[in-house]
């Protein structure tokens, strides 16, 4: 009898993955792009003409040749172009991007907000296919969740709808890059390219932004959690960008006249410089850590200011703050022991933990001070590490096992997802109305700033520059009114910026109100002695009441300090003019036109003298110079 054939049993199949579906790149594209559509009509706010309209080198383009722009942009800081300080900020291939944005479309705020939105729908993309090569053992799906999250988050609304946050955009966008070509590479170790494309991208990033330097931490951990490679190939493929810091480092340092702010950080821009103890210091920073997870949670109170004195110093004896900055640590150290005792598990709530922690570092305040107290725009890379957590802790909360694809409650997932993104687009889409201009977006900050003097202090100069342009009345008066008003709410919170007395004065000169404008002349001169423009005007005031003795004696002390002081020049000029003096007149006018050939108003003063003087002839001259000025 012949007996069946044996066969040996099957092995126990594994389901496969379901493969990583084309449509989600264009999903996250078009929701990131339709996402920030409106803000393609705002035009300039805060900081945008640091890159802008207001850098010489970005608006002289490629006028001078494309290796002069090179030069501009690689052998000085990024500054430069804009306040002649080659200090801090090292990022030339931000500078260079918006020289070609201006050499190709001139001052265009809505091309700029174009390839911000540009930028941020293929970074997004580039983020979805980086975490399905991370999360490749399952479902694509969860990728994609974790993307739309980031995508839609409210939080990053500072971010695009900045201009000048361009820099974090492209920190971002080439940072990624870096990530995915190394996975392709760590794939398939044959394909060298893609580790040399790594290192590229991993150096454009990080001359685009400083916080980038991160990444160097960000590159083997994430070899350690989501690869098979050893440890000893871990420390040598993270090598050679750890070398890339500090060669960055080397040329930064040859480039700048300083690696960070000459001057002290002053108190108006992080409110920590008020701190009168370390503790407080450190108490207030773990406030505002806090502050930044508050705002992760939930992202419904946006601002475009913290500094002075929206977060308090802690002090001590004051539980109303001191336990939020108790609850705040308590948090962050349960969050450190959680890594510490899952951190060989490899999992993945330790990953986007540390992902977080480690890239907003740098931002924190906690070792090295920044010129900042805090800021949405800091938030806009470690959010990526709260998405994760987030998408993770729901899946985890309605059982749904990625990896064998049994969607216990699937639906719900959907459900909860699609709801809180709907959420979040609402909120982005009406916080980027308010980015539309700085009128609009300063009177917004208030609704969440009001703590913040230079937040009052921004609202008082847009109502002043408001004013000063209004041609009726009724409504001048008023703006004006407005401006005061917030003035002095400013001045309450912060009483010592000799620049905002200035400012006060000359909302009050403007108002007709001398008498005021003398008196906070004389505080802002009080807590800066040499300051020429609050002398200058002081000096004007007792000029337009003709007293030339009393006016003269501002004028002069403002030579004594700051000789290059054009209007005090040609105010000396006018107060000897006006007191029959006319050969000194002439002298201190001569001396104005030196500095300022092309004021009419002083070759018009001048033609007067020399009139007076009984020399026709130069008379005649300056006038005609002054008839040729348009």
């Amino acid at each position: 009898m012949v007996q069946p054939k044996q066969t040996k049993p099957l092995a126990k199949q594994t389901k496969p993955i379901a493969k990583f579906p084309m449509w989600h790149l264009g999903l996250v594209f078009v929701s990131a792009f339709l996402l920030y559509a409106n803000t393609l009509k705002n035009g300039y706010t805060l900081d945008d003409d640091i890159y802008t309209k207001k850098n010489r080198f970005v608006q002289e383009g490629f006028k001078n040749g494309i290796g002069a722009a090179l030069k501009n942009t690689f052998a000085k800081g990024s500054l430069v172009g804009f306040n002649n300080a080659n200090e801090s900020n090292y990022r030339p291939l931000v500078v260079l991007n918006f020289v070609a944005d201006t050499a190709f479309f001139g001052n265009s705020p809505g091309a700029e907000h174009f390839f911000n939105i540009l930028l941020y729908g293929l970074s997004c993309v580039i983020l979805l296919l980086w975490l399905q090569k991370v999360f490749k053992k399952f479902n694509p799906l969860f990728a994609l969740a974790i993307t739309l999250v980031f995508v839609f988050h409210p939080v990053h609304t500072e971010v695009v709808a900045s201009i000048k946050s361009r820099d974090e955009i492209l920190g971002w966008f080439f940072g990624l890059l870096s990530f995915y070509n190394l996975f392709v590479y760590i794939e398939n170790t044959k394909r060298k390219r893609y580790f040399y494309y790594s290192l590229l991208f991993f150096t454009a990033s990080i001359l685009c932004k400083e916080n980038s330097l991160t990444f160097v931490l960000v590159v083997p951990l994430m070899l350690y959690y989501f690869s098979e490679v050893s440890l000893n190939k871990i420390l040598s493929i993270s090598s050679p960008f750890l070398g890339l810091i500090v060669l960055y480092m080397v040329v930064r340092i040859g480039v700048l006249d300083s690696i960070t702010f000459k001057d002290k950080i002053v108190v108006m821009n992080n409110g920590l410089m008020a701190a009168k103890s370390g503790g407080e210091m450190l108490a207030t920073n773990f406030v505002i850590l806090g502050k930044y997870l508050w705002l992760m949670i939930f992202p419904v109170d946006l601002t475009w200011d913290y500094s002075f004195n929206q977060v308090p110093i802690v002090k001590f004896k004051d539980w109303h703050e001191y336990w939020k900055a108790l609850l705040s640590l308590v948090i962050y150290l349960g969050m450190g022991a959680y890594v510490i005792l899952k951190f060989k598990k490899k999992d993945v709530y330790v990953f986007a933990i540390l992902f977080y922690l480690i890239t907003l570092f740098l931002s924190s305040n906690l070792v090295v001070k920044i010129g900042a107290t805090m800021g949405e725009r800091f938030l806009f890379v470690p959010s990526l590490g709260f998405c994760m957590v987030l998408v993770m802790g729901l899946l985890a909360l309605l059982k749904v096992d990625l990896r064998s694809l049994k969607w216990v409650k699937g639906a719900q997932v959907f459900v909860i997802l699609g709801i809180l993104l709907a959420l979040y687009s609402f909120k982005t889409f009406d916080r980027n109305k308010a980015w539309a201009n700085n009128f609009d977006l300063f009177v917004a900050g208030l609704d969440v700033s009001t703590g913040s003097a230079r937040a009052h202090y921004a609202v008082a100069s847009e109502y002043r520059v408001r004013g000063e342009a209004e041609r009726d009345p009724v409504k001048r008066a008023e703006d004006f009114r407005l401006s005061v008003s917030e003035y002095d709410k400013g001045i309450k919170i912060y009483p010592d910026d000799a620049e905002v007395w200035y400012n006060l004065g000359v909302t009050y000169f403007d108002q007709g109100d001398t008498a005021n404008a003398r008196r906070v002349y004389a505080k802002a001169i009080e807590l800066r002695p040499n300051y020429s423009m609050a002398m200058n005007n002081t000096g004007v005031i007792f000029f337009n009441q003709k007293k030339y003795k009393t006016a003269l004696g501002y004028f002069l002390k403002i030579m004594q300090t700051d000789s290059a002081f054009t209007d005090a020049l040609g105010n000396i000029g006018a107060c000897y003019h006006n007191s029959g003096n006319y050969k000194l007149a002439a002298g201190y006018y001569e001396k104005a036109l030196q500095k300022d050939p092309y004021n009419k108003g002083t070759l018009n003063n001048i033609s007067l003298v020399y009139k007076a003087l009984g020399d026709t002839a130069k008379a005649n001259s300056y006038l005609q110079r002054a008839a040729s000025i348009r």
